[in-house]
């Protein structure tokens, strides 16, 4: 496709918020593409994005503050990308005449389509909600080719509309799409993966600030230099040392701070101590950012395949395992089935607690250990549930907010949880006992606490009794 040349020509707006240009195209004789077709520029919910047309879509008018803005700066351009970026699910399309322009739909509820030009200017901006034309300045990312999470999509775009064509010119239907039976999952999957990269990023910007420059090491080895050079004028009780240009050989006199209670070699002996340590973290510094923006780059082609393609449960429990995103919090919005899957996959072995699917399908964690009830116990978040058998030693049981149906605890779950508590603790064979519950906001761990101890602030307890054979059922629910 990179031999293919296409220009933009006429344009217009349809009344449901799609901007429509009409391409030309110079191709190889080898490629079998219409010289003539159309790019749709759609900004609505479900269908948002860029693709080509045959046809002018309906709807079309003539006349339109878009359309006409469009013919005023871009009567005609040359399509130089179509992108896509793979951290806000924003698309751009980049069009070149005597300066840069941008069609930019905004991955957002509702979206929002907006022209850029070069100086970041937003010339116009429609959506659902209405047409708008007062200029702001873009403060966000405009494309770049070496980002990592812009990838070009004007191919595969071009790919897709060609085998249509070819498909209808022959006869054949284009297959309907089929959404995925986990495709909820990877929605989360795709969220989870999207924050992650975010935090990624920040952690990248947050490690360029803090590696030491080469303007920062230069300058401590000429100190180190000068001081180890000059140390003989070091006395007893001075602040600073001052080096003249005529002695450092610089353009301006140089200050020196010093430890006036410190001998001279001691002095010259931490210079180049500091120094050291300044190179050191030099490399470190170099060598883990490299890592951190190569672990982005993967984490962005991950995060485009969550969005272009539909994936099996386990492709999606790849990618989350492959970068620790696999945890417990699952969303309330997923199916125990597919709650179930993610669980399966990851070593129970490992984990700080043993997983358990309720009757109505909210998850109860148990844990394992005195040292894993309080790493279950901190993961929590301050809105989870905690149970614990009263005055007796036992297990933490978790019951994660997110997971529960309809985001109320059930007393059916509830008791199941208070049966795990109590089954894992010493009250096992009787059947029955007092049980604490309360949010996970409540408790508090302070210092000095041997592992499992934590302080209640605030909870409520219960009584319940149960048969053997209600244990069981319970148990049986573990999620091996």
């Amino acid at each position: 496709m990179k031999d293919i040349t296409i220009k933009t020509g006429k344009s217009w707006h349809t009344e449901d918020q799609k901007l429509v240009l009409q391409v030309h195209c110079s191709t190889p004789s080898t490629v079998s593409l219409d010289k003539k077709f159309y790019l749709v520029c759609d900004s609505s919910q479900i269908n948002k994005g860029f693709s080509f047309a045959k046809t002018k879509p309906e709807n079309i008018k003539n006349q339109g503050m878009a359309a006409n803005m469009l013919r005023k700066y871009l009567p005609s351009a040359i399509l130089y990308d179509l992108i896509q970026d793979t951290l806000s699910g924003d698309y751009w399309a980049i069009l070149k005449r005597d300066q840069i322009f941008y069609i930019r739909i905004e991955h957002s509820s509702p979206p929002q389509l907006s022209f850029i030009d070069a100086n970041r200017t937003v010339l116009f901006r429609i959506s659902n909600r209405g047409a708008y034309t007062k200029r702001q300045e873009f403060n966000g990312e405009l494309p770049e080719a070496n980002c990592n999470n812009f990838l070009s999509i004007l191919s595969s775009t071009l790919e897709f509309y060609i085998t249509k064509q070819a498909e209808d010119k022959e006869g054949r239907a284009t297959p309907p799409q089929i959404k995925a039976p986990g495709f909820s999952f990877q929605r989360e999957a795709k969220n989870r993966l999207a924050r992650r990269i975010k935090t990624v990023k920040k952690s990248i910007q947050k490690l360029k600030s803090s590696i030491p420059d080469n303007n920062k090491i230069s300058e401590q080895d000429l100190k180190s230099r000068l001081l180890q050079q000059y140390s003989y004028l070091i006395k007893e009780g001075m602040y600073e040392l001052k080096i003249s240009p005529a002695m450092s050989g610089k353009d301006k006199e140089i200050v020196i701070t010093l430890d006036s209670e410190t001998s001279a070699g001691k002095i010259v002996d931490d210079a180049f101590v500091k120094l050291k340590k300044i190179q050191k973290a030099a490399l470190i510094g170099k060598k883990q950012l490299e890592l951190n923006e190569k672990n982005l780059h993967n984490m962005c082609e991950d995060l485009h395949k969550l969005r272009e393609h539909d994936l099996s449960v386990e492709e999606i429990e790849t990618i989350l395992n492959r970068y620790k995103l696999a945890n417990f919090e699952s969303s309330k919005k997923r199916g125990k089935s597919e709650r179930t899957a993610l669980t399966t996959k990851n070593n129970q072995s490992s984990r700080p607690y043993k997983a358990y699917i309720s009757h109505d399908g909210s998850l109860i964690l148990v844990g394992k250990s005195s040292t894993d009830n309080d790493e279950l116990t901190k993961k929590a978040k301050s809105n989870d549930y905690w149970l614990h058998s009263l005055g007796v030693t036992g297990s933490h049981v978790i019951i994660p907010f997110k997971n529960l149906k309809s985001q109320v605890l059930s007393p059916k779950t509830k008791k199941e949880a208070a049966i795990l508590a109590l089954h894992f603790s010493k009250r096992r064979s009787d059947y029955g006992g007092e049980v604490q519950i309360c949010r996970k906001q409540h408790l508090k761990k302070k210092k000095g606490f041997p592992p499992g101890k934590w302080l209640v602030e605030k909870s409520e307890t219960f009584y319940i009794s149960y048969t053997e054979e209600d244990a069981k059922t319970v148990l049986e629910r573990l999620v091996r």
